[in-house]
């Protein structure tokens, strides 16, 4: 008897809750929405005046034609009936006792928090450029318009006024990866950064590349800057430099003589600090190696035009062609005596030379300025004793040769 009591009150509160929250529930879908509500509604009706909208109240909800041509083509196009979309409330009761509502101020109540969210979480965001003015660009966030100005572009090159207005033009109808820098929806600012965006992406693409590239891997590049020591190369979002000894198989002394900014060249990596996020790259072993047919166009006696390129306490070297250097020691600069190379030759100057030695593997060749003249050719024919002298001197090239590579 008990159990039944107690089963009985358990139905009748179980019954009263249900009837309680029917009541409430029907008396809420009777309030009246106010002025500024958000409201969520199933489209019933859509004419060229206006769009009609079941809020689950007792009266529907009218947005007007003015209303809907607000909107972006996109947002447009998903308005049909039976679609559930939020609006917000601009004039609960109007003179003809309409519930006016619009969707286009729902829209960018909208934008304005996921343009918070964004900044909130350092997104970056791809926005159309709208417009422009002397101080920036104007892009679309949705619904609502915001600004990034020329400091926060990422070519933001020093120009004349006029050609920063034209360059600005440039930009109308494209997308630019943005990262919101503020947000200010009572003033309603909303202002972007390009500039921050892309130094961003790189970073990130820098990681990337990390990863992917392997030393050794040749890849292409574009010369984005030029300095005394080197060249920086894009190779696919990330900077990689190419030191100025890494530039040609030649000596460079400007590299402004080897590339241009803009260049498009293929370059070697040479090394990869995932540390210090840095790439070693070369330009040089990139090129076919002038060292790997030496045998094939010269050879031991020959006699050769070089360039005199640099003066050593214990000799010179000269250039036989761009990427062949070769050494002349000190007592192969001349019939008489000296103690300096400077005695001979100069840099610069153009003389011919005799190939007294070829060392393709260690990149060397011996040279001699002495044996290549007429006294000395006919000094050879009348003295068989200087064939001696030649073995002596060679042997004596492999404690004063130095090491090109």
């Amino acid at each position: 008897m008990q159990n039944q009591d107690s089963d009985r009150a358990s139905y009748e509160e179980e019954d009263f809750a249900t009837l309680l929250a029917a009541y409430l529930g029907d008396k809420q879908s009777h309030l009246r929405p106010q002025y500024g509500d958000l409201v969520q509604g199933i489209i019933v009706a859509i004419s060229d005046k206006e769009l009609v909208l079941d809020v689950g109240s007792k009266q529907d909800g009218i947005v007007p034609a003015s209303d809907l041509a607000k909107l972006e083509p996109a947002a447009l196009a998903q308005l049909v009936v039976g679609a559930t979309i939020p609006a917000i409330v601009v004039n609960p009761h109007n003179l003809a006792g309409e519930l006016v509502l619009s969707i286009y101020l729902s829209q960018q109540e909208q934008d304005w928090l996921q343009a918070q969210a964004a900044l909130d979480a350092g997104a970056i965001v791809e926005q159309e450029v709208v417009g422009y003015n002397r101080g920036g660009l104007t892009l679309s966030f949705g619904s609502i318009r915001g600004f990034v100005p020329a400091s926060h572009l990422a070519d933001n090159a020093r120009l004349s006024e006029a050609e920063r207005v034209e360059r600005l033009g440039g930009y109308v109808g494209q997308k630019l990866p943005v990262k919101i820098i503020e947000v200010d929806r009572k003033r309603r600012r909303l202002v972007f950064s390009h500039r921050l965006a892309e130094q961003a992406l790189r970073e990130q693409r820098r990681a990337s590349l990390l990863d992917e590239l392997q030393p050794g891997q040749i890849v292409e590049g574009r010369v984005t800057a030029i300095r005394p020591f080197g060249v920086f190369v894009d190779i696919g979002g990330a900077d990689g430099l190419i030191h100025l000894s890494e530039l040609d198989w030649q000596l460079v002394k400007n590299p402004h003589d080897v590339v241009t900014v803009g260049d498009k060249i293929r370059v070697l990596v040479l090394r990869l600090d995932e540390n210090r996020q840095r790439i070693a790259l070369s330009r040089r072993r990139a090129l076919p190696n002038p060292w790997e047919v030496v045998m094939q166009r010269y050879h031991n006696g020959q006699i050769v035009n070089v360039r005199i390129t640099k003066l050593m306490e214990f000799g010179a070297f000269a250039e036989i062609e761009p990427g062949i250097e070769g050494m002349i020691h000190l007592s192969e600069l001349s019939h008489r005596p000296i103690r300096h190379p400077r005695e001979a030759v100069r840099v610069g100057d153009d003389v011919p030379a005799q190939i007294l030695r070829i060392e393709p593997d260690r990149q060397r060749i011996a040279l001699s300025v002495r044996r290549a003249t007429t006294d000395w050719i006919e000094a050879d024919d009348s003295n068989a004793d200087q064939a001696g002298e030649y073995l002596f001197i060679e042997n004596e090239y492999n404690d004063s040769l130095v090491d090109k590579t």
